[in-house]
Formats: C-alpha cells, sequence, structure tokens
C-alpha cells in the first residue's frame, strides 16, 4: 500500500491508537492544570465521562474525553464561563471532526511541485483532469496550483 495514499499513513493515529490511551485523573490534572475537584465535578455535570467500572474504582480518561478537559480549560482561561467554555468546546469539537472528514477525502498524498511539497487535494474539475495542490510559499503563506492529469 502507498501511504501516501492513506491519510493516517505517517500520521500519529496509525502508530498510535488513541482508543487506548488512558489517563487517571491526577496525570489528567497534571497535564492540564485542573484539579481532580474540578475535573469530578465536570463529570457530574456530565460534561466529560470516565472510565470507571464502578463507584469504588478509580477514574480515568480516554484521550477524547483528555481533549474535552483540556479545550474546557482553554476557555476558562480565556474569560468565558463553564457553560460558554463547554459551548465552545462542542463548537470546536464539530469543527475538528468536520475537519478530520475533509481531510481524509480530499488529501491524495505529497509530491514535488517546481522544488517545492505540494498537497494533493484532489481533482479539481469533473472531468477528473486537472488536480488541485496546495503549497506553502517562502513566506509560510497557502498557495494553489491546478495542474493538468
Amino acid at each position: 500500500m502507498d501511504i501516501n495514499k492513506k491519510w493516517g499513513g505517517v500520521m500519529i493515529p496509525s502508530t498510535v491508537q488513541l482508543k487506548k490511551l488512558i489517563f487517571k485523573i491526577g496525570e489528567v490534572s497534571k497535564m492540564i492544570d485542573v484539579s481532580p475537584r474540578q475535573i469530578r465535578y465536570w463529570e457530574s455535570k456530565g460534561f466529560i465521562e470516565s472510565l470507571r467500572g464502578n463507584e469504588n474504582s478509580s477514574r480515568v480518561y480516554n484521550f477524547h474525553n483528555f481533549m474535552k478537559i483540556s479545550s474546557i480549560k482553554y476557555y476558562l482561561d480565556q474569560g468565558y464561563t463553564l457553560q460558554g467554555a463547554i459551548d465552545q468546546t462542542t463548537k470546536h469539537a464539530k469543527n475538528m471532526d468536520f475537519l478530520r472528514k475533509f481531510l481524509e477525502k480530499s488529501y491524495h498524498g505529497i509530491k514535488q511541485l517546481d522544488g517545492k511539497m505540494a498537497v494533493n487535494l484532489g481533482f479539481f474539475d469533473a472531468e477528473k483532469s486537472k488536480i488541485l495542490y496546495g503549497l506553502l510559499n517562502d513566506d509560510g503563506e497557502v498557495q494553489y496550483k491546478i495542474v493538468k492529469k
């Protein structure tokens, strides 16, 4: 298989199964600088979810909830109320999900064009005779180039 054809071919998700990343509440607390008490409160309100088997087991969080906690903390630090931080986190998660789906469908590899790295974004026309590439110019700005197949 050509790894340039697969979205995750060279990305962390293909080598690390994010669903298997589990963090104890104390680890989350230290990494994100949120008290365990605050994390438990957010969980009690249903904003996040731990993977506890029962009431007596320790709270652990998967990568999805780790990122959610991190996002809530970020928005709180930006001055949002807790509800505002939750709303922004939900909006951000939807945007990231859309972006991930878009990139999975539109990414078709990387190639050299005019001596620069270019991302193949797929066919530009219905006839599938032109390919759209995205590049970064010397100033780091995005440029697009259409190339005949």
